[in-house]
This record gives C-alpha cells, structure tokens and sequence, in this order.
C-alpha cells in the first residue's frame, strides 16, 4: 500500500447486518483506499464480503497503512498486490497449492533454514484494550491466557481503534495470541519456478518435504530470472477460531449534558411555613430549580412596575423539588384524611425523588406540598415511570389552604423550608402584582424566565376560628369559639406575634350590624333591637391585614 496519509476522520457507530446505515468491513477498507488515492477500480474488497464493522476511529494525520493494519489486527486479512489490483485477503481460507519437494528448486534444502523463536518468547498473558460498544464506548480489556509452556510468565499488551462488544473483544485476543504461539515457529524458505506464478502473497499453501506436510502461508515474493523465492509462515487454520467468552464492560452513565437551561420559578404567597419566619412580618417564598443537571444557581430579580425595572433580591443556589400533575385529583374534605384519592406528578427537577412517610411523620410536616394553591400532605409516592410519581395518602387543605379538586397541569412544589428562600414584602404590596425574573448563572438575561403573582399577604393572614357556637337567652346573646393559632403545632399552638384579637358581627339583615372587637373566646351581649334570625360571624384579626376568614352561624 501506498505510505500516504489519510486526512479523515472516520467514525462508525455500531451496526449489525440488515440495518439501515450498516457499514461493512469491505465499505470501510474502499473508503480509506479513496480517501488516499486509490483507484476504487484497482482494488478488490470482495473477499471480506460479509464482515461488519460496529465503529472505527481515526485521527486526520492517521497513515492510511496504519489503519489498514489496525483493521487486519482485528478481521485478520493481507494485503496483496497482483494483477494490477490491490487485494485484501482474509485469512484462514483453504490452501490454493500443494508444494512438493519435486517442485522445489535445488535439493529442497533451502527450506531447513528457518528462523525458530524460543518458545518463552511469547508472552504467558496477552491483553486487549479496546473501546466496548456496550459500555458507553469507555476503555475496556480483555485478556488471553497461554495455557502451554508455564515458564513463560511475561505480559504484553496491544490497543485498537476498532469498536466491539466484549465476546468480540474476547475472541480477537484469544486468536492473536494464538497467532504469536504460530509466527515462533519460524518461517519457510524456497524456490519454485515459473509455473507457480499464479501464487501472491497472502495466499495459503500446502508444503510437503522430508515426509512431513505443513500448511503455510505466503509472506513474501522475490521475483528472480525464470524463478521465485518464497517466504512462508506457519499457519494454522484452527488459530483462527475462538470460542471465548468476553467479560462484560460495566455499565457507564453518560456524562451529563453541559447544557444549563433555564430556571422554574414560582412564587409562595403561603401561610406560614415555620415560626421563625413570622419575625419578618408580611412575606413570601420563592421555589427555584433547574431543568437540566448543569444547572448551578439563579439570580432572581423583582420588579413592581410590571417588569419595566427589577431590583436585585440575590443568587439561589439550591432547587426545589419542583413539578406538575399528570393527573387530575378530586375534591375531599380537609378535616378528614383522604385515603381513597390520588395523582401523578411529574417531576421537572433532575436526579429529584419522593420519599414514603407515615401519618405521624406528615403530622411532623413530612411530605408536606403545594399542588395549585392547596397545601397537602402525601404518605406513598411510588414511580411508576421515571420521573412519574404516583401520590397516595393524602391530607388535604393543610395550613388553612381550601382543599379542592386539581387538573392536570396545575404546579406542585414540595414545601422543603430547606429549600425555599422566603422575601419580606411591605403593607403598601398587598394587592399589588410583583414580577420575578430568575437567569440562571451562566445564561443571558433574555433567557430569564419571567413570572407574576398578586401578592395577598398570607403569610399573615389569621386562620378562621373553630367550633363556633351562639344562644340567645331572651334579649341576650351568649357566643364562645375557639382561637386558631398560626404558630407552633401539635397541642401547643399560639397566636403569632401580629395577632389583634376577634371580631365579632352580630345581623338581623334589618337594624345596622352589631360588631364588637374583643380579645376573649366569648362574648355576652343583648340585642334587644335585633330581629330574628341573627346571623353571628367571628374572625381573627392581624395587625397587618385586617380581618381573616370568617366562620358563622344562625340563631333563630
């Protein structure tokens, strides 16, 4: 072959026979000896007809005689030139000849001078690294054992560009290494003449002398005046058959995509979600993840005027576990565990997984979550496809949130404090629409994503009081409740620190309304001018934002 180099870079990716894009043995040899040149005329690929390469790598300065070389190592095939064509020649094929010592020129005892190795000279283990399709294309190895002569005790190793599975790998190593143990045997030497012109190197011959026969193969030719000598080695058709085992190449992850993408954001105007933050007065949440793994933080800005200027609130640097339902959940009642409902989410955070908890657990705020705008508590998440959780053991209407029915699509952020940074807000935003931009780290402010809420101030709004009760004993009204407290939890809940009491309203739907301020959970007062029924409603008051909900009843 011509030393020249092939400036290409050629890369096959694993085929098998019968696909659409298969490469064969056959393509990628023509191609290279194109690429360099080559006449596709004057080369003859047919005999490696039915060999498949599954990848073949070359850098662009590569000789074209090296990649060739680097293929023969593994398909084991010559090169031969006759016949004006180049031709490859696979190896192990039948003999083509007999050679007798009547058809050798002189005594035949030209064929005695051969070079034989010492047998220790071939190493006891002979190594393969290669790269194994199946194992992310990362840098495997496969070893051969000699299992002859125990004296030999070196080691050696050899590499190729060529891609294979292990049990491909496994056999290329066992077969070379056989192949060693054959070329220590020496080479042949002799002399024919020119009625055996038909013989090219690569071609495999059948030699008889001193009552012996031994299979050989053409190395070399030298052409003389009305005669040839001949290089021959050893060769041995069974050498070229493995029924070795590979070990398999360990599973490799992919790395990650360098990608950052862009940032989930969503703003929590929720209750209070630890008592701590009630020091800060009217506030919200903010839940921020990535969608792609390179994703190292965000820097969220805010604006009040609708996006015209942001303030800089500061970088985020951990994610949320941040999501959206696949599936609709009903209704339920809050007051009561809700055992018989479910959904799925989707899980829009990388490597992000649900953990199971138990009813005590979620009582200690385990699994707790926002889907839409109703807090939950879950016990079971089961993935039932990656990425896909399957939510079952609800508590609903969690924190004074309104438990209600869900459609596909609505949010799901769990609520980590953790992994929530919380915003103080001023009284002059409640009712105001705040905008948030996240960019995250690494990417342009016009790939920010962008997102408004009106902020409503719960974080300080008081939760309705419980079992309400009213009598009216002639012209005197007798009402008790119970306070709901938005600290603490368990059997010792207290009001929070803003907290201003009760409100109670007293309507006939006729006389002007009686409405009385009081910090106590009862109240004894006449309504002589008051018709039936009465209408009596109560509220927890904050000092920040007035009354809450209200819960009534009617006194007839």
């Amino acid at each position: 072959m011509h030393q020249l180099v092939a400036n290409l870079l050629l890369h096959l990716y694993p085929t098998q026979p019968g696909a659409s894009c298969t490469w064969t043995l056959e393509d990628v040899v023509l191609e290279l000896c194109i690429r360099v040149g080559l006449d596709p005329r004057n080369v003859n690929v047919k005999p490696l007809r039915g060999w498949y390469v599954r990848g073949f790598t070359i850098i662009p300065t590569y000789p074209c005689t090296e990649a060739l070389r680097a293929l023969s190592n593994v398909y084991l095939f010559d090169v031969s030139n006759y016949d004006g064509r180049v031709t490859f020649q696979p190896r192990g094929m039948d003999a083509v000849a007999l050679i007798t010592e009547a058809d050798m020129l002189g005594d035949g005892s030209d064929i005695e001078q051969q070079r034989r190795a010492d047998s220790l000279s071939v190493p006891r283990v002979m190594h393969l690294n290669y790269h194994d399709v199946l194992g992310g294309l990362a840098t495997d190895k496969q070893s051969s054992e000699r299992p002859g002569d125990r004296r030999a005790v070196g080691e050696t190793s050899i590499q190729t560009p060529v891609l294979m599975h292990a049990g491909e790998a496994a056999k290329v190593v066992a077969v070379n290494h056989k192949l060693l143990s054959e070329d220590q045997r020496g080479e042949l030497k002799l002399s024919l003449a020119d009625s055996f012109l038909h013989l090219a190197p690569a071609d495999v011959v059948h030699v008889q002398w001193a009552g012996k026969t031994e299979r050989a193969r053409i190395t070399r030719i030298d052409i003389q005046e009305g005669y040839q000598d001949y290089t021959l080695m050893r060769d041995r058709q069974s050498a070229y058959r493995s029924t070795a085992e590979g070990i398999p190449a360990a599973p490799q992850d992919r790395p990650p995509s360098s990608a950052i993408g862009p940032t989930l954001i969503e703003p929590l105007d929720l209750p209070l979600l630890q008592d701590a933050d009630d020091a800060l007065g009217l506030s919200f949440y903010v839940a921020v993840s990535g969608v792609m793994p390179a994703w190292h933080g965000c820097d969220v800005e805010m604006s009040h005027d609708g996006g015209a200027t942001y303030s800089d609130v500061g970088i985020v640097r951990f994610s949320a576990v941040m999501g959206e339902l696949t599936s609709s959940l009903s209704d339920h009642p809050g007051m009561i565990p809700d055992a018989n409902s479910s959904c799925t989410v989707t899980l829009l955070t990388p490597y992000a997984e649900l953990e199971d908890s138990n009813f005590a657990g979620m009582l200690n705020r385990a699994n707790r979550a926002l889907i839409g705008e109703e807090i939950v508590n879950f016990a079971d998440a089961d993935e039932v496809s990656e990425g896909e959780w399957e939510l079952t053991g609800l508590l609903r209407g969690r924190l004074g949130t309104l438990a209600q029915e869900h459609a596909i699509g609505e949010r799901f952020v769990l609520l980590d404090r953790g992994f929530l940074s919380v915003e103080p807000a001023s009284l002059t935003d409640v009712g105001r629409t705040i905008t948030l931009r996240a960019t995250s780290l690494g990417t342009r402010v016009a790939d920010a994503t962008v997102v408004s809420f009106v902020f409503t101030g719960r974080s300080q709004t008081e939760r309705s009081p419980a079992y309400l009760s009213a009598r009216r004993d002639g012209s005197t009204l007798v009402v008790s409740w119970q306070g709901v407290g938005r600290i603490g939890g368990g059997a010792l809940v207290a009001h929070a620190m803003r907290f201003a009491g009760y409100r109670v309203t007293i309507s006939d739907g006729v006389a002007a309304d009686i409405v009385v301020d009081t910090d106590q959970q009862q109240l004894t007062r006449s309504v002589s001018g008051l018709g039936t029924p009465l209408t009596v409603s109560v509220a927890q008051r904050n000092q920040l934002t007035g009354d809450g909900p209200r819960v009534e009843v009617i006194v007839t």
